[in-house]
C-alpha cells in the first residue's frame, strides 16, 4: 500500500500541482482567479502505534509530494518499527535542518495500548456506562451491547463523539443506507470491513473528536498544501472599477449586488 502511494504521487504530481481555476463574478471577468498549491514548509507527522509502518509512510508521501520538510514522530510504543525507519529512511530522503516555520499537523485519534498482551475476548451484555465503553479500544476486546431496534442503535451512536470508523452489516440495503444517512463518522463500511484502506481514491481521517485532516493519495497532498487564493487583474482597467467606489446611488447598489451574485457570464 505504501508503494502504491508513492507510485500514485509520482504519476500524478504534475497534475496535482497545477493551478486550479475557479468561477468568477462580473467584477472579476477580465482577471484570472485560481487556487495555487504551495507547501506549508515544515510539517509534523505523529504516527499512532496500531499501523506503525502504514500510518507513518503514507502521510509522509503526501507531505513530501507537497514540497514540505517533515518532522516524523513514530509512536513510542513501536520502538522496533521506529528503529527500522530511522535506519532506512535516511538512505532515500534528504536530511535538511530547518527552523522557524509553524508546523501543520495531520492526525487521527488513537488509544493507549494495553499494558500487557490480551487474549481475544468477547464481552456480552455490556452496559454503556461500563469502563470498557468509555474509551477507544485498539486491542482484541469486543464488547457487545444489545439494542431493541435500529433506531435505538442509531441513537446509541449519535449520543457519543463521532467515531473514526463505522461499519453496518445487514441483509437489508435499507438498513445500511439508514445508518449511513443518520450517522456521521470518519469512514463508513456497509457489509465490509476496512478494505477501504486499499483505495487511494478515498480520503481517510476522522471527524470531530476522532481526528482532523485527511490523507491518502491526492488527499494527502491537499492536506499538506496551502491552498492560496489568487486573483490577478490587468493594469490600466481602473476606470472600469469606478462602480465599486462611493458615492453609492440606488442604481449603483443594485448593479453591485447583481454583479456579485453572478458566478459566471460571457462577455460578447
Amino acid at each position: 500500500m505504501c508503494e502504491n502511494e508513492i507510485d500514485l504521487a509520482l504519476k500524478n504530481l504534475t497534475t496535482w500541482m497545477k493551478d486550479e481555476p475557479v468561477t468568477k463574478n462580473l467584477f472579476t471577468q477580465l482577471g484570472s482567479a485560481f487556487i495555487r498549491k504551495e507547501p506549508f514548509g515544515l510539517v509534523l507527522i505523529i504516527a499512532p502505534w496500531n499501523y506503525p509502518v502504514n500510518l507513518t509512510l503514507v502521510p509522509l508521501v503526501g507531505a513530501l509530494a507537497a514540497g514540505n520538510c517533515v518532522v516524523l514522530k513514530p509512536s513510542e510504543f513501536s520502538r522496533s518499527t521506529e528503529k527500522v525507519l530511522a535506519d532506512m529512511l535516511p538512505q532515500y530522503l534528504d536530511q535538511v535542518n530547518r527552523a522557524g516555520q509553524a508546523p501543520a499537523v495531520c492526525g487521527q485519534a488513537g488509544a493507549e495500548p494495553p499494558p500487557a498482551p490480551a487474549a481475544p475476548t468477547v464481552l456480552v451484555d455490556v452496559e454503556e456506562t461500563e469502563p470498557v465503553m468509555q474509551e477507544e479500544i485498539f486491542g482484541p476486546i469486543l464488547p457487545i451491547v444489545n439494542v431493541r431496534s435500529l433506531d435505538e442503535a442509531i441513537d446509541f451512536i449519535n449520543r457519543r463523539e463521532k467515531p473514526l470508523a463505522l461499519y453496518a452489516f445487514s441483509n437489508s440495503k435499507q438498513v445500511v443506507n439508514q445508518i449511513l444517512e443518520q450517522t456521521s463518522s470518519g469512514s463508513f463500511g456497509g457489509n465490509e470491513g476496512f478494505i477501504y484502506l486499499t483505495l487511494t481514491s478515498l480520503p481517510l481521517g476522522g471527524v470531530g473528536n476522532s481526528g482532523m485532516g485527511r490523507y491518502h493519495g491526492k488527499f494527502s497532498f491537499d492536506t499538506f498544501s496551502h491552498h492560496r487564493a489568487c486573483l490577478l487583474s490587468h493594469s490600466g482597467l481602473e476606470k472600469l472599477n469606478d462602480i465599486r467606489y462611493p458615492p453609492y446611488t440606488n442604481t449603483k447598489e443594485q448593479l453591485i449586488s447583481w454583479s456579485l451574485r453572478s458566478q459566471s457570464c460571457t462577455l460578447l
